[in-house]
């Protein structure tokens, strides 16, 4: 491209990390604010170099860490521009500072907006991020399309999504976490739950509480095997705040709980704010039936529920990456002693081979670039998508 220079700083070797500059002849943009997960001294330079150059904009595709985490620390960018459930995520999570507050624009399904003389275009899409998008940028007749992180097993039509997508871009920035070639979907989720929950009374969901696909997905399951779905009380503050999301406030079978490591002022705000949906543990030990969204800090916790009621017989349902599994061993072992037993049942919130060939196949790309990935995974991929 002549007149759109990019510059991926980081992003083409490890998965997360990206932080993508897009220059125009007066104008330059920077995709994504993230952090590494895995730190080196190489991507703290990155970082700090990100920190102190000045942008005409930061386009902000998902509120995941290794997407947003700079947003904490004070950007030198006139705009940032990032999705409205996005910022009420960070906002709630603390994850990004008053100062860049004051600088955020919203994103919208495709409405476009100018930086200088480039123009942007947003394209929501499904992730396990809630109110994602991809991001095409554009200058005259040159452009690219940045996927960010996306899927097509989601909740959201993909079909949908590559209707609205440019027929023709000259550079293709597409995630490649994981070289699956077909991903399990949410629904099928939704229907191995229901299985699983027709044979157990009480059954523990470990899920990441900013999947809300996932909280919807158990949910439904719930629903359809007739109990009452019992949130965390991170989950029920964030999806309290999202329109027609399950959450304590406006569905009548969501409750919420106070775990009561928490503090005092935090409980008499989940008692203002819920009422007769916050639950005590009593209360939950009386119920025949339930699903309980727990986290991996709660041993103690269920030790004392398990007091009144036993568990032995119950089911926890862990949805999340295995390889979280190594540091949270000593609550999975405490858990399974108490007689409850494991099911592992989770789906990628990442794109597999058969999306990213019709987001290929539909952009029709002169140039293609794999970010989001690991070194060793990239080959495989380029062998995989230009056999």
């Amino acid at each position: 491209m002549k007149k759109l220079k990019v510059n991926i700083l980081r992003g083409k070797d490890n998965i997360g990390e990206n932080l993508i500059e897009v220059t125009g002849k007066k104008t330059k943009i920077l995709l994504e604010c993230g952090v590494a997960l895995e730190p080196t001294e190489k991507s703290k330079r990155i970082e700090t170099q990100v920190l102190n150059t000045e942008y005409d904009a930061i386009i902000i595709t998902h509120y995941h860490a290794d997407h947003s985490d700079l947003l904490k620390n004070p950007l030198k960018a006139e705009k940032i521009y990032i999705s409205n459930g996005a910022l009420k995520i960070l906002e709630y999570c603390k994850g990004i500072c008053e100062e860049n507050k004051q600088k955020i624009e919203t994103l919208s399904d495709q409405q476009a907006f100018s930086v200088g003389e480039v123009v942007c275009k947003p394209y929501l899409c499904d992730h396990s991020a809630y109110d994602s998008y991809m991001i095409e940028i554009s200058k005259g007749r040159e452009n690219l399309l940045y996927t960010g992180d996306f899927r097509s097993n989601g909740r959201k039509n993909f079909d949908f999504l590559l209707k609205k997508l440019p027929k023709k871009v000259d550079l293709l920035i597409t995630e490649a976490t994981t070289p699956i070639l077909k991903n399990q979907t949410e629904k099928e989720l939704e229907e191995k739950a229901v299985e699983i929950f027709s044979k157990h009374d009480k059954v523990f969901i470990l899920q990441s509480t900013l999947n809300i696909d996932r909280t919807v997905s158990f949910y439904r399951a719930s629903k359809r095997t007739d109990r009452p779905f019992i949130m965390g009380l991170s989950s029920a503050d964030i999806c309290s705040n999202i329109k027609n999301i399950p959450n304590p406030i406006s569905f009548n079978d969501c409750f919420t709980y106070f775990n009561r490591s928490a503090t005092d002022d935090l409980y008499a705000k989940a008692k203002g704010t819920y009422k007769t949906k916050l639950l005590g543990r009593g209360q939950i030990a009386k119920l025949d039936k339930f699903t309980m969204q727990i986290n991996a800090s709660m041993l103690d916790y269920l030790n004392k529920l398990n007091k009144s009621v036993r568990l032995k017989n119950s089911v926890l349902v862990y949805s999340m990456w295995q390889g979280y599994k190594a540091e949270m061993q000593e609550f999975l072992d405490g858990v399974n002693e108490m007689g409850v037993n494991t099911v592992d049942l989770h789906v990628s919130g990442h794109a597999d081979l058969q999306a990213i060939e019709q987001i290929i196949k539909k952009t029709n790309p002169k140039k293609i670039e794999l970010v989001h990935t690991k070194e060793e995974d990239s080959f495989l991929w380029e062998a995989l998508l230009f056999v």
